[in-house]
């Protein structure tokens, strides 16, 4: 298995506490807003993980939607936030094939989504890749971000 696989899928909890001190200058969630501001919105997480993105915004996306790939992350997601509003969903799913209509974001993150692929695909990640762009675009609304 992988070693990130193996991470995603074994050690959810350990990569959680890895991650927090990546934005100690509190600069992510203030560069995410001037980029495409969330409040209000439905907003997809691609490779949602242990819930970095929607950590940060809390309920401020009208609804938010954080797919994962890997069942581990979900569970690690789901504990990371118990209270999570009624506006919040997460589900397993490849970002290659989205679960959800066309048009129905106004903001999609995959911030850290796509990094793998080279790894995970070899030869074919540039197609896997455009695979997933072409996904994100049909989910998102055409003035989306």
């Amino acid at each position: 298995m992988d070693h990130y696989k193996r991470i995603y899928t074994c050690r959810a909890a350990d990569y959680h506490q890895l991650i927090l001190p990546e934005d100690a200058d509190g600069n992510l969630k203030t560069t995410i807003e001037a980029l495409a501001p969330v409040k209000g919105k439905n907003v997809i997480d691609l490779g949602t993980g242990t819930g970095r993105i929607p950590l940060l915004f809390g309920n401020a996306p009208a609804r938010l939607i954080g797919l994962d790939l890997h069942a581990g992350m979900l569970a690690e997601n789901r504990r990371q936030q118990p209270q999570a509003a009624e506006s919040r969903r997460l589900a397993q799913a490849d970002v290659r094939r989205l679960p959800l209509r066309s048009g129905w974001a106004d903001v999609a993150c995959a911030a850290w989504a796509l990094g793998h692929f080279i790894r995970w695909y070899g030869p074919r990640w540039p197609a896997e890749i455009d695979r997933a762009v072409q996904e994100i675009h049909r989910l998102t609304k055409p003035a989306g971000r």
